[in-house]
């Protein structure tokens, strides 16, 4: 922001901008991926396309049904009922 005030000349020129953020985020398995998937019969992709969900919903202030593409949206209910309300 400081060099954006000194580019306008302390506010002197009118600048028009878009602000872009970027988020990371991680998960960590309590086993490893091949223990995750074969012994708990867990899908890991569905568990971080679920947090993945919640945070595009919240950051966009949307509810997930805004979220999820037309397309996917009989499946990502089908996996995940307590996401819709």
């Amino acid at each position: 922001m400081d060099l954006l005030y000194a580019l306008s000349k302390a506010g002197a020129i009118s600048v028009e901008a878009e602000m872009h953020a970027v988020f990371a985020t991680t998960h960590a398995f309590d086993q490893s991926l091949l223990e995750t998937v074969i012994q708990e019969n867990d899908n890991p992709v569905a568990v971080l396309e679920r947090i993945n969900l919640i945070l595009g919903a919240t950051i966009h202030n949307r509810s997930i049904a805004e979220v999820v593409t037309p397309d996917q949206s009989a499946r990502t209910r089908a996996e995940n009922p307590d996401l819709f309300y």
